[in-house]
């Protein structure tokens, strides 16, 4: 099986979220009330046009907060849906929706679901779908790459880096994988390398050195452990930098299959 087939059995979006497997404790069946009924209703709407591959159109039914993450989701393909549950707080503002996404495997006779428990909340008088957020990358949105934070004057990248994402491609949940980023300063002095934010424990960045000449070239090394997650994979890393307290992006993506996983032969 050619390795677009494998990217179109995992199920729905690339969230970076977690997944339960088959195995873990199902969704029980609720009988819903009015309140929770019509929200089931958005959730149905908002899946069933991501069954159609209109994604655009699922935009819609997004939180405005969420909005911007969504968009940079790739959709996977999947066959089948079903709400189970609906955890709605007491103001009838925000709930949490029990969601099992049915998706195809070569190895199963029959469509497996995948089980996720996802956040909604009202906004403009209308339920839309919290995009959820792992891996803790909240704290970095407000680090500006090539940004001098103390004047706001935009700064030229210190370290030029050949690439600013690497897609490690389709693995499982119990292989390590690397993304190997090369720079070079660019600058016409030293530069050091101060920190590597990396907004999750299952990153570890080593780089030989922290200060680099002018001309002078290196290697930031992520090594990741991806064995609490499933699905799509992404993560923003921010490396700083001194002199002008620069900081740079940079993006790590990939497939997380289930442990075992290995692509068959060609």
């Amino acid at each position: 099986m050619g390795i677009q087939k494998v990217v179109a059995a995992m199920a729905w979006i690339g969230v970076g979220i977690f997944l339960l497997t088959a195995e873990s404790a199902a969704f029980q069946a609720a009988e819903f009330s009015p309140a929770e009924a019509a929200l089931k209703e958005r959730v149905e709407e908002f899946y069933s046009l991501l069954l159609k591959n209109r994604v655009k159109a699922s935009e819609a039914y997004v939180a405005q907060e969420s909005l911007e993450d969504y968009q940079t989701l790739r959709n996977n393909p999947f066959v089948g849906f079903e709400v189970k549950s609906i955890e709605m707080d007491a103001e009838g503002t925000s709930a949490t929706v029990g969601v099992a996404i049915f998706f195809i495997h070569p190895q199963a006779p029959k469509p497996l679901p995948f089980q996720r428990k996802l956040k909604w909340q009202v906004e403009n008088g209308e339920w839309r779908l919290i995009v959820p957020n792992p891996m803790q990358r909240t704290s970095l949105d407000d680090v500006k790459a090539g940004e001098n934070s103390e004047s706001g004057e935009r700064l030229p990248p210190a370290l030029q880096f050949g690439e600013d994402q690497i897609d490690l491609g389709i693995f499982a949940q119990d292989e390590h994988k690397q993304a190997r980023f090369s720079f070079t300063n660019s600058t016409d002095g030293p530069v050091q390398i101060t920190d590597v934010v990396t907004g999750c424990e299952c990153l570890r960045a080593t780089y030989e050195k922290k200060t680099y000449g002018p001309g002078e070239s290196g290697e930031l090394v992520i090594d990741l452990d991806p064995a609490r997650y499933l699905s799509l994979y992404g993560q923003t890393v921010i490396v700083k930098v001194e002199p002008g307290e620069r900081s740079q992006k940079l993006l790590i993506q990939g497939q997380v299959m289930p442990s075992g996983w290995r692509p068959e032969p060609e």
